[in-house]
């Protein structure tokens, strides 16, 4: 289980660090652990958010914003944990009540008070973390371009294709369409290659995900975003069949 505490008032954070910090060690067993990191800023958590289950957060002098503005930001790069915003100077209730429509998973967040209380505490990390453990895992796609990166679940990946040098993966998500990742499209269907629903264009230039499929061809496979993949005779057969196979 990894956790992060976000908070920038330093005194709240190191009081913040202590009790989960306690909390963690009352809970580690031999076979599982708790790991938990700290950070004072918006920029300083941005880069990390995917590796973390939870996340306790307060910022109230941020410039670019309070700490339900960083769990916006955090669940549009697509950071998969659950969020215990901890409510100083800001209200957090009313501003989520306020942001309706606009905070992307709103059953992930959770509220507590501070100054935190041990026994609401542990009552939150009873109620998550049963959740947090069983969330599917996040693919993190590194773009070419300098701090892009984009957190993604397989779902969320409709095809990939490469010119030899970057591959372009096509994204079924509304706040993004594609990513330019370094290297063949390989690289990345190894990650995904336990998934059915993932299939080959090429050895190593290209693979769909089949559930985005809308037509084939020869050499083409056409997906629902309405980008074309080119393929070969023999991949567009092993397409069409694994589609009649999974009954999609």
């Amino acid at each position: 289980m990894h956790i992060a505490i976000c908070d920038d008032n330093i005194a709240d954070r190191h009081q913040s660090e202590r009790l989960v910090g306690r909390e963690s060690e009352r809970r580690k067993t031999d076979e599982e652990g708790y790991y938990v990191d700290s950070y004072g800023s918006f920029d300083a958590i941005m880069p990390t958010g995917s590796m973390y289950d939870l996340f306790f957060i307060d910022l109230t002098d941020s410039p670019e914003g309070d700490g339900l503005d960083l769990v916006c930001a955090l669940q549009q790069a697509g950071a998969p944990g659950y969020f215990v915003l901890c409510s100083s100077s800001v209200d957090y209730k009313k501003r989520a009540a306020e942001m309706a429509g606009r905070i992307p998973y709103p059953t992930h967040i959770r509220h507590l008070s501070k100054p935190i209380l041990v026994d609401e505490l542990r009552a939150v990390i009873d109620e998550l973390t049963p959740l947090a453990e069983d969330r599917m895992p996040m693919i993190e796609l590194r773009g070419v371009a300098i701090g892009d990166t984009a957190y993604v679940l397989p779902s969320d990946i409709i095809c990939a294709q490469s010119d030899g040098f970057n591959t372009t993966v096509r994204l079924d998500r509304s706040d993004r369409k594609e990513i330019v990742v370094p290297g063949d499209a390989y690289i990345l269907f190894r990650e995904l290659e336990d998934n059915p629903y993932f299939y080959p264009t090429h050895d190593k230039r290209g693979f769909v995900n089949i559930t985005h499929v809308k037509s084939t061809a020869i050499f083409r496979v056409e997906m629902n975003d309405g980008s074309v993949i080119r393929t070969s005779p023999y991949y567009s057969k092993q397409i069409r069949e694994k589609i009649k196979e999974l009954g999609i």
